[in-house]
């Protein structure tokens, strides 16, 4: 994710599980922009794996933790345990700078 800085995962919601992927964003003027991405609206859970473009993934999900700058390459990395179709969880990771870009300023999906 280009010019971005403190990104972050914030629980909120009732249960405590609704995930928003924060960060300050660069716009076009170099200023520095608040900015927040709600995950369930662009992440779903197929049979236990990440789905871009799906929905509401934290429904099946549990032990869910970011990592914002995971491995060499320093990716944003969110993991999960994902429940399958026989009810059993499996640790499932997604790059987050897969689909997720800043644009003038703003946390956006590009899925």
């Amino acid at each position: 994710m280009n010019a971005t800085h403190n990104l972050h995962v914030e629980f909120s919601g009732p249960s405590g599980q609704e995930p928003s992927l924060k960060a300050y964003c660069m716009n076009p003027q170099g200023r520095w922009n608040p900015s927040s991405l709600r995950l369930n609206t662009c992440l779903g859970d197929d049979r236990g794996s990440f789905q871009w473009g799906g929905q509401n993934f934290t429904q099946m999900a549990r032990n869910i933790r970011f990592n914002p700058e995971e491995g060499d390459s320093h990716v944003p990395v969110l993991r999960a345990e994902l429940r399958d179709d026989a009810g059993e969880y499996h640790e499932r990771d997604v790059n987050l700078a897969e689909k997720i870009n800043n644009r003038d300023g703003y946390l956006q999906f590009s899925g």
